[in-house]
C-alpha cells in the first residue's frame, strides 16, 4: 500500500509534528530520564514541570488563502486527519487522505488546557471555541522566535522559522497484512 508522508522544512515524517507543549515535555523527560527516573515517572514529572511554567508561542499560520495569529500552547500537525475526541485521540482512519491536519489550542491557561482535554475524551469537543482545525496540502508557520523546538514524530529538532509543512501523496511503500 502506499501512504502519505509529510514535511516540515525538508524533515520528513509519518505520523506528526507539534510545537509548544509537546517538544518542550520531551526534553525536560529526557532530562529526567539522567537523573534516573524511569519512563512513566520521567514522563510525569516532566509534564508538570512544563506545565506549571505553560509555554506559549505567538504564531502566524497561513493555509487555504487564510492567515491566523494566535498565542497557543499547542500547535499539532498530523499526516492525515487524527481523531480528536474519546478514548480514539491520535488515531487515523485514513493514510492516504493526501492532507496536512492541523489543530491550535486556543487554551488561555493550564485551567483551560484541563477542560479542553476533559471535553476531547469525553466527546464534546467544540471545535472553533476550543480550538481551530484545518485540512490542508501545505501550511506555513510563522513566529517571531528565531528557532523553534519541533517535535517531529516524537523526536525534538530545532528549526528557523517559518515552518513550511507539505504533504507528499502515496509517497511510502508500506507493507500491509
Amino acid at each position: 500500500m502506499r501512504v502519505d508522508v509529510a514535511e516540515v522544512n525538508g524533515r520528513k515524517f509519518v505520523n506528526n509534528s507539534s510545537v509548544g507543549l509537546y517538544p518542550n515535555m520531551v526534553l525536560e523527560r529526557v532530562q529526567q530520564r539522567k537523573h534516573g527516573y524511569g519512563r512513566w515517572l520521567a514522563f510525569a514529572y516532566a509534564s508538570l514541570r512544563v506545565l506549571r511554567r505553560f509555554p506559549r508561542i505567538d504564531i502566524r499560520l497561513s493555509c487555504c488563502g487564510e492567515e491566523i495569529k494566535r498565542s497557543t500552547p499547542l500547535l499539532f500537525v498530523g499526516n492525515n486527519t487524527n481523531e480528536m475526541t474519546g478514548w480514539r485521540i491520535g488515531q487515523r482512519e485514513r493514510l492516504d487522505a493526501d492532507q496536512l491536519f492541523c489543530c491550535i489550542a486556543s487554551a488561555a491557561s493550564r485551567w483551560e488546557l484541563f477542560k479542553l482535554l476533559a471535553r476531547a475524551l469525553t466527546g464534546r469537543l467544540r471545535r472553533q471555541r476550543d480550538f481551530d482545525m484545518f485540512h490542508s496540502e501545505e501550511v506555513n508557520i510563522d513566529s517571531s522566535r528565531r528557532r523553534l523546538h519541533i517535535a517531529v514524530d516524537g523526536e525534538v529538532v530545532i528549526l528557523p522559522p517559518p515552518l513550511r509543512y507539505r504533504i507528499h501523496p502515496r509517497a511510502l511503500n508500506v507493507v500491509v497484512p
